[in-house]
């Protein structure tokens, strides 16, 4: 019930989301490519998604993928479930390529994408950085005066994948670096 609760609310205020001007979308699925980073991520094995630090703006590290993802935590609804509005920019030129509503599910946040008359389907992800290190995702308390959500906003590497919607298997991911914890675009203050 929670999850058809969730799946409905996003269609709704989705359907509430200004849809951007049709601008092409430099990070969508390269058929030549697997992956965008080439980095094979341990999907299934996510660690608690760290909503305390996941606030502002975004870049992937993978240089064929040249956009800003801008992520606002705007509402939590009484049962504690958290949603995230997902902007998607061109950094040079700041102009909105794409964006969506998204809501967490087992550790995960889905969001759809509107850009222009087009849409495709997003997720962000963390995993732990030893994911990097190529070891199997864990979750240990590294000290005992971490609480959970302080231990996931530390250990944890971000994850974007773009995909056409409804088909995850067509998805490209790119590992996300924080530029920015403040949500305002770098070239909109000049």
């Amino acid at each position: 019930m929670r999850f058809l609760l969730s799946i409905l609310t996003i269609i709704v205020l989705g359907s509430a989301v200004q849809a951007a001007p049709a601008v092409k979308n430099i990070c969508m699925r390269d058929p030549s490519i697997k992956g965008g980073d080439h980095i094979p991520w341990p999907w299934g094995s996510e660690i608690r998604f760290p909503w305390t630090r996941i606030q502002g703006i975004w870049a992937p590290l993978a240089l064929d993928c040249d956009s800003y993802f801008v992520f606002k935590v705007f509402k939590q609804s009484d049962n504690g479930e958290k949603f995230v509005r997902v902007l998607q920019y061109n950094p040079q030129t700041c102009e909105k390529i794409a964006e969506g509503l998204g809501y967490e599910l087992a550790d995960v946040i889905y969001a759809s994408m509107a850009a222009g008359s087009q849409s495709y389907d997003l997720s962000i992800r963390a995993f732990d950085t030893s994911v990097l290190e190529g070891q199997t995702a864990r979750m240990s308390l590294a000290a005992p005066r971490l609480t959970m959500d302080q231990y996931a906003a530390a250990k944890s590497v971000i994850v974007v994948s773009l995909y056409p919607k409804f088909n995850w298997e067509k998805r490209t991911s790119y590992q996300l670096e924080k530029i920015r914890t403040n949500t305002a675009l770098i070239c909109h203050e000049e």
